[in-house]
């Protein structure tokens, strides 16, 4: 059977028996894991993960099936496939998905867009959360009234911390100079799982940090996520130059042997343009020596383990974190979400490009408060104020007071002593403000804005960076390449 994008593995507890065959598969574990650790840098102390990243945050959803990532207060985001009959002609069209913190289960209604459905390589699905289960009874039952909270936030979380474009940009690129070939060095990425696939001590969801070697001894075993093989972000742009004997150009039939990471990035796609394949696809595919998009490989033994991603099915709609910790650093730093994982594949959803559908799926839903919370978060939304300083390219929202309408408008330039003046009244463009609309903005539109060639005098010339969070480059991706609407 042709295996293009995974190898779906049964979820195995980390309870092992001192046994002789077992303790050959934990010794073949450590050699391979030794072969694998290929490391150009000198530091001889990478940061760990630290307590704080095993509390499962109250965004984390999911049952022994399938995952979701609460966004806002009331909404959350899951792969199409996880929609299952829910979803289709006929189907009830609600979902319940359980709190991975508390074991809570909270019930909510499917919203199947077009243009989220054909997301690649899985497609997307938005659940929008009734109010908490308990208050819903209660009110039933005549016992109270809903308190505000559990209208506004149902599961006591106000979601996932999603990255705003210019930290998105920040994050996902790909490492340099010295460090280029440590698989340890660059983003990296975890995820929180469900509990059928816990290897920590102690009960409850698990977290997913790193590759793990899968031995089989009559029933296949997951032995362990070394230290040294973290799940790192590396483009598909950077793959290709560093390692291009994983893209095949040739036709069937394939080799055993051969790596498909190029054949399952077209599929993935589905016939969207190959050099835009970063924009849509978060790839965690480790290297060419794992072997993990190879075709038609041996069973893996104790004598001989297979390196694998952590995730399985059940991981399918999980948050996909990203974190840039520096060796350095004694401990992981605070991730943001970048993606959705599509597991078991190994091309995940890179989220970015599809926040101004979301925002827009959430308006015509009603949802104006959760939309103007993602914009916020995306955005990075500054508030106008009175005599108020900023940077020219920032955007700032405006909510109408009575409908709740919110527009968005970029900072084009400052006066004299550097404030900026008042919001335009009639949406119109002035030398000082440009209306953006009540659209949420596209990564496009927000990070390659350059100023107009002319100002007025009494404007200073533009700063070097183009926002306070950081001098990333506004109209770069990770990649370095140009950044697409």
């Amino acid at each position: 059977m042709i295996d293009l994008v995974s190898r779906p593995l049964p979820a195995i507890g980390r309870r092992f028996l001192a046994t002789p065959r077992r303790t050959a598969c934990w010794v073949a574990a450590a050699l391979l894991s030794t072969s694998l650790a290929v490391s150009a840098s000198t530091d001889a102390r990478w940061p760990a993960p630290s307590a704080r990243l095993y509390r499962i945050p109250a965004w984390a959803l999911g049952d022994d099936s399938c995952s979701a990532t609460l966004i806002t207060p009331r909404v959350a985001l899951t792969t199409y496939y996880c929609g299952g009959p829910a979803v289709l002609p006929g189907g009830s069209g609600r979902i319940t998905f359980a709190q991975r913190s508390t074991g809570r289960s909270f019930e909510g209604r499917l919203v199947n867009d077009p243009q989220l459905q054909a997301a690649p390589p899985a497609g997307l699905l938005m659940i929008v959360f009734d109010q908490a289960s308990e208050a819903r009874a209660a009110v039933a039952a005549g016992r109270a009234s809903p308190p505000a909270e559990a209208a506004s936030q149902p599961l006591r979380s106000s979601g996932a911390p999603v990255a705003s474009y210019r930290r998105e940009a920040r994050l996902l690129r790909d490492p340099t100079g010295a460090r280029r070939d440590d698989r340890r060095a660059g983003t990296r990425v975890y995820a929180y799982g469900p509990r059928s696939v816990q290897w920590r001590s102690g009960t409850g969801p698990t977290v997913h940090l790193g590759y793990q070697l899968v031995a089989g001894d009559g029933q296949l075993q997951r032995v362990g996520a070394p230290a040294d093989m973290p799940l790192t972000y590396r483009s598909l742009a950077y793959l290709r130059s560093s390692e291009p004997g994983r893209f095949l150009t040739t036709a069937r039939p394939w080799a055993s042997g051969d790596d498909l990471l190029g054949v399952a990035t077209t599929l993935a796609l589905g016939g969207r343009d190959a050099a835009a394949a970063d924009e849509w696809l978060l790839p965690l595919v480790g290297s060419a020596a794992d072997g993990i998009t190879r075709h038609a490989l041996p069973s893996p033994t104790p004598q001989r383990p297979t390196v694998e991603p952590p995730f399985v099915r059940a991981d399918s709609g999980a948050g996909l974190m990203a974190t840039r910790p520096r060796p350095s650093d004694e401990f992981y730093v605070p991730g943001a979400l970048v993606g959705l994982s599509t597991a078991p594949g190994h091309l995940h959803i890179r989220l970015v490009r599809h926040w101004p559908d979301v925002h827009r799926v959430m308006l015509a839903e009603g949802l104006r408060d959760d939309a103007a919370h993602l914009a916020r978060r995306v955005l990075a939304l500054k508030t106008w104020e009175q005599g108020g300083r900023g940077v020219p390219g920032d955007v700032y929202g405006r909510r109408d007071a009575v409908t709740g309408e919110q527009r968005f408008y970029r900072l084009r330039a400052l006066s004299a002593d550097g404030t900026y003046w008042s919001l335009p009244d009639d949406d119109a463009d002035n030398v000082w403000w440009e209306s953006l609309g009540t659209a949420l903005p596209t990564r496009h539109e927000v990070l390659n804005w350059r100023p107009p060639g002319a100002f007025p005098s009494t404007a200073p010339s533009m700063p070097a960076t183009d926002s306070a969070e950081g001098p990333e480059s506004a109209g770069t991706n990770e990649s370095g390449h140009g950044v697409q609407s």
